[in-house]
């Protein structure tokens, strides 16, 4: 029999994703509303159950917004015929209990919150066994498995819920090691960090949160629909992403052939380029905030330095309904350098700026051959060390080490990379 999951975390029902034009919708750009977009996507998939690992409201002062949103979302799933279970986070500690305890949310019979006293065992009506921690209070210390033998339970659960900082050395937010986790196939989902990702190897599971909420929350966000056969996870889990803001970067890459009325025009084709992407990959999108990385080599550095410092009007673009603005800004841009008067000098730059010249001639002094020499020689010992060897082991692979035409590209491009590192360092003029 097939058991169908959503698995979500970290919603903070009450929050709006932060840094964005005034002029955004707000409500659409809510934890609230995504959370009515993770049950369409549970209704659409047809899901037996959404499985919640914790913080699903964001703090005690928005009780009130969290009963409603959460109430409405809850009579659609309950219609469906979804279960809904979630455990309480650091956040949600105390205000997620209060909440379970009003007649409106208890109306809602196939809502509960688990773990509220410890480590707690139940099962879907689809039959599928559960195990779930809550957050006691706002903060805890302790590697919460360390009491999961408590439990008792012999029968295996094939899904766990847990609220923590995976493999954190320590800290107020239930820390534990991936290497704690009890053995078995059961697929745990973890809540707490904000940036999605699924390790296969332990078979834990952090949702991240659905809806991207400040610029430290890069790329795309959402939800998990897992598969589960006979109680164990059938392939991998499947991303959905649901949220209607992207923080992410973008890049300009200038060339050193390129006008200053050219700058413009770049910017906005890579913004436009990256929107329509992010688009694609998630229909949800209707706002991205993006952090404008400038690279290359220009002889429009002030030029560059001064969009960067976002000192002039808004810097946006469009796509459909979905817009996109620059929020911050990074000028990693080099001007030209002339090698060939830079190699006239004595110091340290006109070294490099030999090297670099020599290797495009194809014409090595006798110090350029001697120093490629000892990068090759360099590159044979870390291919002999052992981690190289066993991964050779048992494959017609030959050496791996680099030759000498690839050692020069590898040697041009560190010089390359230093020598406009000196050259931009203060008093230095070329």
């Amino acid at each position: 029999m097939t058991v169908r999951l959503i698995a979500a975390g970290d919603l903070h029902i009450g929050a709006v994703s932060t840094r964005l034009p005034d002029a955004a919708d707000r409500d659409d750009l809510s934890a609230a509303a995504a959370w009515l977009r993770i049950v369409d996507v549970a209704i659409r998939h047809k899901v037996d159950a959404v499985l919640i690992a914790g913080d699903l409201i964001d703090r005690q002062n928005h009780y009130f917004e969290a009963v409603e949103a959460l109430a409405k979302g809850l009579r659609k799933l309950d219609q469906a015929g979804i279960e809904t279970v979630a455990i309480a986070g650091n956040h949600d500690a105390e205000v997620l209990r209060e909440v379970a305890r009003t007649q409106r949310i208890q109306d809602f019979t196939r809502f509960r919150v688990l773990g509220l006293a410890g480590w707690e065992s139940a099962s879907l009506a689809a039959g599928l066994r559960l195990h779930a921690w809550s957050f006691p209070k706002s903060e805890h210390a302790e590697n919460p498995f360390e009491k999961f033998a408590s439990l008792g339970d012999t029968e295996p659960g094939a899904v766990g819920l847990v609220h923590g900082d995976v493999d954190a050395s320590g800290g107020r937010y239930a820390p534990f090691p991936k290497r704690s986790l009890p053995p078995g196939n059961a697929v745990w989902i973890a809540g707490h960090l904000h940036r999605p990702q699924f390790d296969a190897g332990s078979r834990l599971l952090v949702p991240g949160s659905p809806q991207a909420l400040a610029p430290d929350e890069r790329g795309e966000h959402g939800v998990w629909r897992i598969d589960l056969e006979g109680g164990v996870m059938s392939g991998e889990p499947e991303f959905v992403p649901i949220s209607s803001v992207r923080y992410d970067q973008v890049t300009v890459e200038l060339k050193e052939t390129d006008d200053r009325a050219d700058i413009r025009p770049a910017i906005d084709a890579a913004l436009r380029q990256n929107l329509a992407v992010w688009r694609q990959q998630c229909p949800a999108l209707r706002t991205s905030w993006a952090c404008l990385r400038f690279t290359g080599t220009t002889r429009w550095v002030e030029d560059v330095a001064s969009i960067a410092r976002l000192d002039d009007e808004p810097i946006t673009a469009q796509d459909g309904d979905a817009t996109i603005t620059v929020g911050a800004a990074l000028a990693d841009v080099n001007a030209p350098i002339d090698l060939h008067e830079i190699a006239r000098g004595s110091d340290v730059p006109a070294v490099l700026a030999r090297l670099i010249v020599a290797i495009d001639a194809d014409r090595l002094l006798p110090e350029h051959a001697a120093l490629l020499n000892k990068l090759n020689e360099g590159a044979a010992r870390i291919e002999r060390q052992a981690v190289f060897a066993r991964a050779r082991a048992g494959t017609a692979a030959e050496s791996t080490a680099p030759g000498d035409r690839d050692m020069r590209t590898v040697a041009r491009a560190q010089a390359e990379r230093l020598l406009a590192r000196l050259i931009a360092a203060p008093g230095r003029t070329t």
